[in-house]
């Protein structure tokens, strides 16, 4: 970890695209990728609102734009092998620049 504001590291996974004859995913391919983030937990307010909601997201996760980060992608803290499951990827004034990720945390 280092001073600043993407601080943290992370992994990126995407699910595998070969299914199973059910057509669902077999499991989780790492790509060979290290991202820079920063890992906000969210406050107390926020996390009453998104009850009342009815969603689940706990962390938000600010980093650089990255094409392959999608709704079904996972991040996976170096340090501490945390998996955030993304829910919500928000691009900050579709410019391409700046990434805004709605997560949960899976372990």
């Amino acid at each position: 970890m280092r001073a600043g504001r993407l601080r943290f590291v992370c992994n990126l996974q995407n699910p595998a695209q070969v299914g199973s004859q059910y057509s669902t995913s077999t499991g989780y391919i790492t790509v060979a990728e290290r991202l820079r983030v920063d890992i906000v937990p969210q406050r107390g307010t926020e996390i009453r609102g998104e009850h009342q909601a009815g969603t689940a997201t706990t962390v938000e996760i600010h980093l650089r734009f990255h094409p392959l980060i999608t709704s079904a992608s996972r991040l996976i803290d170096v340090e501490d092998n945390t998996v955030y499951q993304v829910i919500a990827p928000i691009n900050l004034g579709r410019r391409n620049r700046d990434l805004r990720l709605q997560c949960k945390v899976v372990t």
